[in-house]
């Protein structure tokens, strides 16, 4: 919000895809918060982590500031050293 780094948490989950039938090589789900309130994230993910992989995904914001509001997320990276990228719409 406003170009601001705020210092978050959160704690996520993540699924392969059957090789056949998927969108995504892997799909993640994190709930996540500061001290200004909580959101969910539902990513979609392409690669592995060990070689390089890039994900899409969407925000749900839950309590705070975040209540009611939805956005939109990117990252990529490879082993450790992972970057992304979102805004809240308003």
């Amino acid at each position: 919000m406003e170009g601001k780094k705020i210092a978050s948490t959160f704690t996520c989950i993540a699924m392969s895809q059957p090789e056949k039938s998927k969108i995504f090589d892997s799909h993640m789900i994190c709930n996540g918060g500061d001290a200004t309130g909580t959101w969910t994230s539902v990513w979609g993910c392409n690669g592995q982590q060990a070689t390089g992989m890039g994900c899409w995904g969407g925000l749900f914001g839950q309590t705070g500031v975040y209540a009611n509001r939805r956005g939109v997320l990117s990252g990529s990276g490879k082993g450790t050293m992972q970057m992304g990228t979102g805004h809240w719409d308003k």
